[in-house]
């Protein structure tokens, strides 16, 4: 019988550590969060708009439609940037056929 107690302290006790293992984890995380995205929006930003702007064979304004959907997602942004030169003009080139396909089909 004084097994059995001493199991449930035990397992109360393990889900308390974890419990406070779990909130301060969350918490270093949020703060990393807002860290990066405080930190490094003028670098990102600069970093997004030459990586587009370097891309040879299209218009300005054809850069500058994109550069627009980039800079509002930042995932496919942090993938782009790390694109070769020949696959970022492919990606235009696709994301540019995309947008014209919508607007022709309206």
């Amino acid at each position: 019988m004084g097994e059995g107690n001493n199991s449930g302290k035990r397992k109360r006790a393990f889900i308390e550590d974890d419990a406070s293992l779990l909130s301060g984890l969350a918490e270093s995380v949020r703060g990393l969060g807002a860290a990066l995205s405080e930190g490094n929006n003028n670098e990102a930003a600069t970093r997004i708009y030459e990586a587009v702007m370097d891309v040879l064979g299209f218009s300005r304004d054809d850069l500058m439609v994109c550069l627009n959907y980039l800079m509002k997602n930042k995932a496919s942004a942090l993938v782009f940037i790390q694109m070769r030169i020949e696959d970022k003009a492919l990606w235009l080139a696709h994301h540019l056929a995309k947008l014209r396909a919508k607007s022709a089909g309206q």
